[in-house]
């Protein structure tokens, strides 16, 4: 059982790592964006009484501010502008593959950071 687990997380990691970054960044941010959906009613009412609160409402506060941040960082990489059309096709631009990476793994920490406080 313990090797099947290890095999498909190495599975994983590999499909992730041969996709092209637009396509994990999309990933990243569209899962990002369900957890903090989810996150954001989950607690509703105790982030409406205490909006200062740090965790759970600041936690969800920089999440959002991190994800918006890797989509900028996806904007930039790609070569979109705020006009740009819908499904256009992204023109990489290797001089922002590091912030867009800086900005994925922002995300993916705090998000994380939410899930082990949350246990």
């Amino acid at each position: 059982m313990r090797k099947r687990a290890v095999f498909a997380v190495l599975v994983c990691l590999c499909l992730t790592a041969c996709q092209p970054l637009e396509n994990t960044a999309r990933d990243v941010i569209a899962g990002a964006q369900g957890f903090i959906q989810q996150a954001q009613v989950n607690h509703l009412a105790e982030c409406q009484a205490n909006p200062t609160k740090d965790f759970p409402c600041q936690t969800i506060n920089r999440a959002v501010a991190a994800q918006n941040l890797a989509i900028d960082a996806l904007n930039v990489y790609c070569g979109f502008g705020k006009d740009t059309p819908a499904h256009t096709p992204c023109a990489a631009n290797k001089s922002g593959a590091a912030s867009l990476k800086a900005a994925l793994d922002n995300l993916n920490r705090i998000i994380s950071d939410y899930k082990e406080a949350s246990k």
